[in-house]
């Protein structure tokens, strides 16, 4: 309830704007304190990155100096490389000028590749770089003999050593100690006559070389040869240093013109940041004035609030007093029910043998009838032995009808006075664990265990039953009979509602009913389950009768307890043997709403997909398709 509505409305307007004043300060400071540290922050973040671009120029003006060295380098190792090339030429030109023949030492060598050898020298690399030193005799036939027949590798013994060469890579190791060296081989050619050995001697002789000078040249030309194909190496190396280098000087060049422009807009955003600092500055300075304003209408109203403080204290006390009215009607309004509930139908003016008279809205009766219907709506399984539950039901009354049947009521009256009461003159047990509405025991009267339970059935047999009563020897036919031939009833509405049939069926049964929003009905009837058997696990599917009491007599119901307290059903059922221990008191028309997601509305929307799917039409009950 609103506390200001006594107040006059100038002044309720000044206090609204007073709130909506200080309300628009508070957001304005946290406006600008949050301003103020984005600033600071932004501030901050470009120091960071003022300093990371510094940084990159640094490395990249390292990169471009190591990048000139490199080139120096490079060309130091060209000119090297020639000066090796000159020096390689002047020794072949030595070696091979003073021969027109070309027969000299190396052309010799040259030939040995043409022909067949006998012998060969074998050397290891003792001393690097060149201090070759020959291979024993034995051991240098077992390589060659090897070499010769092109195997891969062999092994040899040398001293006390095992060694393992390798023909492929031309290497020795030590099995041993596992240390590696190079191999070479020098191969040797037969002369194929004394006279070419004179006429080579003669012409060494013609020519003034001695052999000491040409093995001293052919060991520079290798060397230097050696000497031109590492330099000729290390310029490829160079070049690709050099080339990587090139690339990572133009990516730091494209990453440095980069920076700059992030520094350049960084610069840009510091400008922007403190233009809008300079605002926010302003907007606080008016927020300050417009505080002080505010504080000045705050102390202006200081005396209506508290004048409203009063006043809201005595509403309050009023709000109590009202609620303790509330509670104090709710429970008149309970006991009403419960008598409403609890009373019999008017018949005594009755002519015809049944009359349904139809509850106007807002009636207490109908109002009774209503909550009791719709309170006792529970969820279910989503499917037969499925672990998940769905809903409850969400169903809209359409009518409820009062049903007077003077017969019936004679006969119930009869069987509650004479028969139920003779065999419990001293009162029935209560029945464990049952929530249904209990019927109120008048005073003096003995407590028979009256209570108002649901059946559900189809649509059109409805008004036949509220005719002529619920039959037990019929129990079972539709559904089965878990605990016998009897007459079924359930505590919760959603439960019966399972067995109804809606009025676009037709004369069908539950399992094809498959319109979710038809109009269905349940019964509400009031049973006299007297002293009833409580049923667990026990096997009473074959009862075609109540069964004995330790007494002798019988009883005159079972109760068929729910898997929570040990039974086999999910939600109580309650079963009775004599028709005239039940009478129809009213007939509730209801509909299940669009949206509802209850077990039964799941079933019967996924039958008309069913019946879609394979039949191509939809169902219109009654075994027939709809037109």
């Amino acid at each position: 309830m609103n506390v200001f509505l006594s107040l006059p409305s100038h002044e309720l307007e000044l206090y609204t704007d007073l709130e909506q004043l200080q309300l628009e300060l508070r957001l304005g400071r946290s406006r600008t304190k949050r301003k103020f540290e984005d600033l600071t922050k932004d501030l901050s973040f470009l120091e960071g990155q003022s300093a990371g671009l510094a940084e990159e120029l640094h490395k990249t003006s390292s990169q471009l100096s190591r990048e000139e060295s490199l080139t120096r380098r490079n060309e130091e190792l060209t000119q090297s490389n020639e000066e090796l090339r000159c020096q390689l030429l002047l020794l072949q030109s030595k070696e091979d000028g003073p021969h027109p023949t070309r027969d000299g030492p190396r052309n010799e060598k040259r030939r040995s590749d043409t022909q067949s050898p006998t012998s060969a020298c074998w050397e290891f690399l003792a001393h690097k770089p060149d201090g070759w030193s020959p291979i024993e005799a034995e051991a240098t036939k077992v390589i060659e003999r090897a070499y010769q027949i092109h195997r891969a590798d062999c092994q040899v013994q040398i001293h006390r050593y095992l060694y393992r060469v390798d023909l492929r890579s031309f290497t020795q190791q030590n099995t041993e100690t596992g240390k590696m060296r190079q191999l070479r081989r020098l191969a040797a050619l037969t002369d194929n006559s004394q006279e070419e050995r004179e006429s080579r001697e003669h012409k060494e002789k013609e020519l003034g070389l001695s052999r000491v000078e040409w093995e001293r040249s052919t060991f520079l030309r290798r060397r230097l040869e050696t000497q031109l194909a590492d330099a000729e190496e290390a310029c490829k190396k160079t070049e690709v240093e050099r080339d990587k280098l090139e690339r990572e000087a133009w990516e730091a060049e494209g990453l440095r013109q980069e920076l700059v422009q992030q520094l350049a807009d960084s610069q840009e955003a510091c400008k922007k940041k403190g233009l809008e600092r300079d605002r926010l500055e302003r907007e606080a300075d008016e927020a300050a004035s417009l505080r002080l304003q505010l504080e000045k209408k705050l102390a202006d109203n200081q005396e209506v609030c508290e004048k409203k403080e009063i006043q809201v204290a005595e509403l309050q006390a009023k709000s109590a007093e009202l609620e303790l009215q509330l509670k104090v009607f709710r429970e008149v309004s309970k006991l009403k029910a419960a008598q409403i509930l609890s009373a019999l139908s008017d018949v005594s003016t009755l002519a015809a043998d049944m009359l349904l008279r139809t509850i106007p809205d807002r009636h207490p009766k109908y109002d009774a009838v209503h909550d009791l219907f719709v309170a006792s709506m529970t969820s279910h399984r989503a499917s037969f032995r499925s672990s998940s539950w769905s809903s409850p039901p969400d169903v809209n009354v359409t009518r409820i009808c009062e049903v007077a049947n003077p017969t019936r009521q004679k006969l119930y009256e009869t069987a509650r006075a004479e028969e139920v009461f003779q065999r419990n003159k001293q009162g029935c047990n209560p029945i464990p664990n049952i929530t249904a509405f209990k019927c109120t025991v008048e005073p003096g009267c003995t407590d028979l265990n009256e209570h108002l339970l649901f059946h559900g059935c189809p649509l059109h047999l409805v008004e036949d039953i509220a005719r002529r009563g619920l039959d037990p020897r019929r129990g079972g036919e539709a559904v089965g009979s878990m605990f016998g031939r009897e007459a079924y009833f359930a505590q919760n509405a959603s439960k019966s509602d399972l067995y109804t049939t809606c009025d676009c069926c037709g004369k069908c049964s539950h399992k094809d009913c498959w319109h979710a929003a038809g109009e269905r009905c349940i019964l509400l009837v009031r049973v006299l389950l007297g002293e009833s058997c409580s049923v667990t696990d026990q096997a009473v599917s074959d009862c075609i009768r109540a069964p004995e009491r330790p007494d002798g007599e019988l009883y005159e119901s079972i109760t068929a307890q729910a898997k929570d307290n040990g039974g086999r059903v999910d939600h109580m059922e309650f079963v009775s043997f004599e028709k005239q221990l039940s009478l129809v008191q009213y007939l509730v028309y209801y509909r299940h709403r669009e949206h509802c997601s209850c077990h039964n509305c799941g079933q019967r929307r996924m039958r008309a997909m069913l019946f879609k799917t394979l039949c191509g039409q939809p169902y219109g009950g009654d075994g027939i398709l709809a037109s």
